[in-house]
């Protein structure tokens, strides 16, 4: 798998993209596919703006893959400590129509505002609203909206921080015949020391069935760190567990290793560990990236480049 990236700033405005194309064979044959992507950001002094696409083809060995989708957000601040935004973001699956596989639109739209102000904790407040549906061989599986209040708080203590964050939702969903609402509660402390971050966080999310009359508990525990002894090499690990209350749970350890070998050089080593405690072997995935910057040899456009290579 090898990428071309590139970027480039005009003033306020910086647009950064790429490109890749990927080879390999999983024993049921050669693949080959591709993805691109492109990002653009302008940041005003009380106006950011900042749009995204992607497009990872069905058999793109990537994170991302068989899936394109777009989003924008755009903020804009009415006086100092107070911030207005708007996001809108929409994601399809299935992008070659396999009749075998189902086909999923999400498309979520979130207005909402923030006020910082020093010495006191920032907080924010949010509306969402979010339409998804799936399709397979022209039935239709899931028409599910969802409607949401969140609300987002932080604050920094010296070396520490501690934040808090809450959402409430109702969804229903007209083909599964499903009305549900959820509450979610999630805290995390974060600690900064010379060379090494940590922080540990813990969710718990009541799901009410008003259909079925039932009640459903999901906890959520992570911790992780993050240790940079030198400006050319960092690390980080994170593990995660997540079940419902009384039942088995699933777990999930990622790290990365970047170091940067030469000048413009450098090398990357990714890696995520899954398991649901019903395979012992559970899924694993490693990356191992090969990153060369250079400049375009063009005189009159600065253009900054990257050359990357994935095993």
């Amino acid at each position: 798998m090898i990428s071309v990236s590139g970027m480039h700033k005009i003033k306020d405005l910086f647009i950064q993209g790429e490109y890749a194309g990927s080879r390999f064979d999983d024993g049921s044959g050669e693949k080959n596919d591709k993805a691109w992507w492109v990002n653009s950001k302008l940041r005003k002094e009380k106006l950011y703006i900042d749009t995204e696409y992607i497009n990872a083809g069905p058999d793109y060995p990537g994170r991302r893959k068989d899936n394109a989708g777009h989003r924008a957000y755009l903020s804009y601040s009415l006086f100092k400590p107070l911030w207005t935004w708007a996001h809108n973001q929409k994601l399809r699956t299935n992008l070659k129509d396999d009749p075998a596989r189902s086909t999923d639109n999400t498309d979520r739209i979130e207005l909402g505002s923030s006020l910082s102000v020093k010495e006191f904790p920032s907080l924010s407040l949010s509306y969402q609203i979010s339409n998804s549906d799936s399709e397979k061989a022209g039935a239709l599986l899931s028409d599910a909206e969802e409607k949401s209040v969140v609300f987002r708080s932080h604050k920094a203590l010296g070396n520490s921080s501690v934040s808090f964050d809450s959402k409430w939702s109702d969804s229903k969903d007209d083909i599964k015949l499903t009305n549900t609402k959820t509450s979610e509660y999630t805290t995390r402390l974060y600690e900064r020391w010379q060379k090494t971050n940590a922080w540990v966080g813990y969710s718990y999310n009541t799901e009410r069935d008003i259909a079925q009359s039932s009640n459903t508990v999901l906890e959520t525990r992570e911790a992780g760190f993050i240790y940079q002894p030198m400006s050319k090499f960092s690390s980080s690990f994170s593990f995660s567990n997540e079940g419902v209350k009384g039942e088995k749970s699933a777990s999930a350890l990622s790290f990365d290793v970047n170091y940067e070998a030469w000048d413009e050089t450098f090398f990357y080593l990714e890696g995520e560990v899954r398991s649901d405690n019903k395979d012992a072997n559970g899924d694993w995935q490693v990356w191992l990236t090969f990153k060369r910057n250079f400049d375009l040899p063009l005189f009159f456009i600065n253009v900054r480049g990257a050359l990357k290579g994935i095993v």
